[in-house]
C-alpha cells in the first residue's frame, strides 16, 4: 500500500482517464481524485473514480495534483496557476515507457504507454508524449508541448512553448517548431514551423 499522498488529476476527460490508467500501474493503491469545471459531473465516478468540483481539491501540502487537460493553453494555464497557489504538479510516467536516465522530464508531464525520451531530453512543465511517440536524444520540448501518438521528435529539435505535434507525424533532427504551432497527423516537417502556424502534408507546408 502506497504512502504518498493522495493525487487529484484535474480534468476527467479523455486525457484524465489514460492519466488515471497510467498512475494506477505506477502507484497501485494510491488514493485518486478527479476534479472537473463541469457541474453536471460532479458527483460521477468515472473508471472508479469520483469526481470533484474545484473547490473540494484540498489545500497545498494535502495532495498532489496532475492537469489532464488536452488543450495545451488552457493545460500549461491551469499547472502555473497550481504552482502558483502552492500545490505540486506530479509527473506521470507509465511502467512501459522508457525514459533515459539523462532526459530530464518537467514537472507535471505525462509520458504515456511504450512511450520513449532519449538522452538529454529536455521536457518543461506539463508537456505531454503520448503513447509510442518517441522523444530523441538532446531534444528540448518547453512547457506545455504535446506529442501525439506514434509521432518522432528528432535529435536536437526545439519545441516552443505550446507545439502539438500530431498523431504519426516526423519532425527531423535539428529544426524549431514555433510556439503553439500544430504540426498535422503524419506530416513530415523539413524546415522549421513558424509560431501559431499550421502545417501538414509530406513535405509539410503552411496551411494556416
Amino acid at each position: 500500500m502506497t504512502t504518498l499522498p493522495p493525487l487529484y488529476l484535474i480534468g476527467a476527460g479523455a486525457q484524465g482517464r489514460v492519466a488515471a490508467d497510467a498512475a494506477r500501474l505506477c502507484w497501485p493503491g494510491r488514493q485518486l481524485g478527479f476534479v472537473d469545471d463541469n457541474p453536471g459531473r460532479q458527483g460521477e465516478v468515472t473508471d472508479g473514480i469520483l469526481i470533484y468540483a474545484a473547490d473540494k481539491l484540498p489545500a497545498p501540502g494535502q495532495c498532489r495534483v496532475h492537469v489532464c487537460i488536452g488543450d495545451n493553453a488552457t493545460r500549461l494555464h491551469k499547472a502555473r496557476a497550481l504552482v502558483t497557489a502552492g500545490y505540486t504538479l506530479e509527473t506521470i510516467i507509465h511502467p512501459t515507457a522508457a525514459v533515459a536516465g539523462t532526459a530530464q522530464p518537467g514537472a507535471g508531464c505525462c509520458i504515456l504507454a511504450q512511450a520513449v525520451v532519449q538522452a538529454g531530453a529536455l521536457l518543461g512543465i506539463a508537456c505531454i508524449v503520448n503513447s509510442a511517440a518517441v522523444v530523441e536524444h538532446d531534444a528540448h520540448l518547453q512547457a506545455g508541448s504535446h506529442i501525439a501518438g506514434r509521432a518522432y521528435v528528432g535529435p536536437g529539435c526545439l519545441l516552443q512553448e505550446g507545439a502539438c505535434i500530431g498523431a504519426g507525424a516526423v519532425v527531423l533532427e535539428n529544426l524549431t517548431v514555433g510556439e503553439y504551432a500544430r504540426l498535422g497527423a503524419a506530416a513530415l516537417l523539413t524546415h522549421d514551423q513558424p509560431a501559431h502556424s499550421l502545417w501538414y502534408g509530406i513535405p509539410a507546408r503552411n496551411q494556416s
